[in-house]
């Protein structure tokens, strides 16, 4: 169904992707904050490779899924009376209103496109990032894919920027704002998750024995 949509096929009713499947889970990639400023500050002579990482980069900050990247202009840059930045969108996915406070970084991108970044299709998108990711040699750590086949757990070794997609960027502002400790309300009210449970997934388990010592 979402190939379908991004192939501009046909569009389907919200309401047909509330369905289960039993799915096997696993584990998914995210850029920390120093990875992200390695993408930053490459010095890149193809102006068609800049960019896509610069769309890349900025959305590590924005968090919007590939449809709502694709229809930025359906939402709208507004200023408070700080004049600090925040963007508006119903999302495409759920229907619900996304606001996201703009960070220096993104909005030092925005400017540089006036606001309005350039689009691609998802396929074209994830294909020219892998290869700007293989001639720059990143992120060629040795990591371990678990994945179903057949109704049997497999694993497989691969270099990390291998599993890097479009989609790494939303996963990476997720994972990045819990580490930061940025409240799931605020970050749902800019990612468009319909609740709180869908983001538990980017909530690592950690052993804090000061914050759990605060409870005796």
């Amino acid at each position: 169904m979402y190939w379908v949509e991004e192939k501009d096929y046909f569009y389907f009713k919200t309401s047909l992707y509330k369905f289960k499947v039993e799915q096997f889970k696993t584990q998914f990639v995210i850029l920390n904050r120093e990875e992200i400023r390695q993408l930053q500050e490459l010095q890149i002579e193809n102006k068609k490779w800049q960019k896509i990482i610069d769309v890349f980069v900025c959305n590590c900050f924005m968090s919007l899924r590939f449809n709502d990247l694709k229809t930025m202009e359906k939402g709208e840059f507004v200023q408070d009376e700080d004049g600090d930045y925040y963007y508006t969108k119903m999302n495409e996915k759920t229907n619900v209103p996304i606001e996201i406070p703009i960070v220096p970084t993104a909005l030092t991108i925005l400017k540089k496109y006036n606001f309005k970044l350039p689009t691609y299709t998802n396929q074209y998108f994830n294909k020219q990032l892998q290869h700007i990711l293989k001639h720059y040699e990143l992120f060629s750590v040795t990591i371990k894919k678990t994945y179903k086949q057949n109704d049997e757990v497999r694993v497989k070794k691969c270099m990390k920027r291998e599993l890097i997609t479009s989609h790494t960027a939303r996963r990476s502002f997720i994972t990045n704002s819990i580490d930061a400790k940025v409240s799931l309300n605020a970050i749902q009210a800019a990612t468009g998750h319909t609740n709180l449970n869908s983001l538990s997934k980017y909530n690592k388990q950690q052993r804090n024995k000061t914050q759990l010592g605060a409870i005796d």
